[in-house]
């Protein structure tokens, strides 16, 4: 018997509880015929299912609220006599409770096995078979060059902010930089004076953190000149003991995230670690609060008087900006993009655009301004609005990821389009790493897989690289002006960067009027 099947035995008003009060209003705003109309059973089973599917076999209360929704000759026929009976052999157990009741086995999507190891090696091998990236865009190789001079060349300045677009490449310009360094500290370790580089890289999420370890490995594997050890210090690597052991041997480079690293702000041997590093790296410090990145630097500073810090972070966007002013002050220079004749490039994005290394945007507005009407005739309109825009889409055979407003509100919308007939996969934070992978790859070959749509709220914000994607749609708020920039980073990949010359952004009225006014969107904005 399917899950589906399952859920269509539980009561309404446990439903109502389940999916809470957020998802059921907009659920209502979405299906019903006036703001106070009853959800039909139907909708609240496909809701439900959609977003609490895995919950619902994973959690042992939720697994006791199926077994309590049984009938009487359903509980019989399982060879049970009572529900207290059944919930005390089957609610123990997922594996038991699928198996019983006949329940899809991916339900339990046992997460895989864990094969990484807290810390990697990386040996330079002569003739190894290497994939490489290949080497820096020239404007990054630029930009890079011109932070090594200064390393080298200017000893009195130890705090360096690099400042590029989203999808310009800071990350990747940081790493090669890291390997340079390396190098040349290995000159200096080569003659028994010196230890060997060390470094600590702070991104914002465990999946950035390891995005950019496997990158340093990529690079040090091809232009390393000696053994390296990179460390993980983040989920569930978070043995500070392990972590942050060096070796008198190895360059040593710890990747860790603002969470763990604030939590363990004061741990003995994170404090050690942060006394002898050369190098401390602050990447996309833009997209965290003040505090945050404060915090770690000060404590940085205050126990490491030698070391060097670099900041990383996307173009500022305006002058008053008071998060984006702290960061700036913690910093003595600042490097930008620059062109062929080491001019510091003035508007940024469009350079990057007319060399084809960002893609053109065409913005749309869908919508009117929440302010003009009702919340009610709001979300009717709005999605009329979303389903015209997917159907186009999928007439173009091309592909789009929505940014809903809230959770409960991709969870409507998910289903909304899919009672429309519009295919889509919905990524929520419940949203297993497999079942996510698995969407973003059938959303990679549309073509063959049939989902051009997928619905999430703001999971795939950072750090998503989808080849070839065309189309974008912001439905939140964007009151933050770095965080707006970064979804829309995720529709400008150019061509030079294998995405397309020209992609789609479709925003709400509110969003275009606020990024009109506080990131010059006209710049980025395709001329038609």
């Amino acid at each position: 018997m399917s899950l589906f099947k399952f859920i269509s035995l539980i009561g309404p008003t446990k439903k109502n509880e389940l999916l809470t009060p957020n998802v059921t209003k907009l659920l209502r705003q979405t299906f019903c015929d006036d703001e106070f109309g009853v959800l039909s059973k139907n909708i609240l089973d496909q809701a439900l299912y959609s977003s609490m599917g895995y919950q619902l076999v994973q959690k042992r209360k939720h697994r006791e609220y199926i077994i309590d929704s049984l009938t009487s000759e359903h509980l019989s026929s399982l060879g049970y006599e009572s529900f207290d009976e059944a919930k005390e052999d089957l609610a123990p157990s997922a594996v038991k409770f699928v198996k019983k009741l006949g329940i899809e086995p991916h339900f339990l999507n046992k997460p895989p096995k864990e094969t990484r190891k807290p810390s990697e090696d990386v040996h330079p091998e002569f003739g190894a078979q290497i994939k490489s990236r290949g080497y820096l865009h020239p404007y990054q190789k630029r930009i890079k060059d011109d932070l090594l001079r200064s390393f080298w060349s200017e000893p009195a300045i130890n705090t360096r902010l690099c400042l590029m677009p989203t999808g310009a490449g800071k990350t990747t310009v940081a790493l090669e930089l890291c390997c340079d360094l390396m190098r040349g500290k290995s000159v200096q370790f080569s003659k028994k004076d010196r230890s060997p580089f060390k470094f600590l890289w702070i991104v914002e999420g465990d999946h950035l953190a390891e995005q950019s370890l496997q990158a340093m490995n990529d690079i040090w594997s091809l232009r390393g000149d000696q053994t390296a050890s990179l460390k993980r210090f983040f989920s569930p690597f978070d043995d500070s003991s392990v972590s942050f052991k060096g070796s008198r041997e190895n360059h040593t480079g710890v990747f860790g995230t603002f969470s763990l690293v604030t939590s363990r702000i004061d741990d003995p041997n994170l404090i050690s670690f942060l006394s002898d590093i050369d190098l401390l790296i602050v990447d996309e410090a833009h997209s965290s609060k003040a505090e945050t990145y404060l915090n770690v630097i000060s404590t940085f500073q205050r126990h490491n008087t030698r070391g060097q810090l670099l900041g990383l972070t996307a173009t500022p966007y305006r002058s008053d900006d008071s998060e984006e002013g702290k960061l700036k002050d913690l910093f003595q220079r600042q490097w930008m993009i620059t062109n062929s004749e080491s001019e510091t490039v003035n508007s940024p994005i469009q350079w990057l655009v007319k060399k084809g290394y960002l893609s053109r945007l065409n913005i749309h507005q869908i919508n009117e301004e929440r302010s003009s009407i009702g919340a009610f005739e709001y979300y009717k309109s709005l999605h009329a609005s979303i389903l015209d825009v997917c159907s186009n889409v999928i007439g173009r055979k091309e592909n789009l990821i929505i940014f809903a407003e809230s959770k409960a509100h991709a969870i409507s919308l998910s289903l909304f389009l899919k009672n429309k007939n519009i295919e889509n996969g919905l990524i929520i934070g419940d949203t297993p790493i497999q079942e996510r992978g698995q969407i973003l790859e059938d959303l990679k070959n549309a073509a063959s897989s049939g989902m051009h749509v997928v619905v999430n709220h703001h999971i795939l914000s950072k750090g998503l690289d989808v080849p070839g994607l065309n189309c974008i749609m912001i439905l939140g708020e964007t009151s933050n002006p770095a965080l707006a920039l970064q979804i829309i980073g995720r529709a400008m990949r150019g061509k030079h960067n294998g995405g397309n010359e020209s992609n789609t952004v479709y925003l709400t009225r509110d969003n275009y009027q606020f990024l009109r006014d506080t990131v010059k969107l006209e710049s980025i904005i395709q001329k038609r």
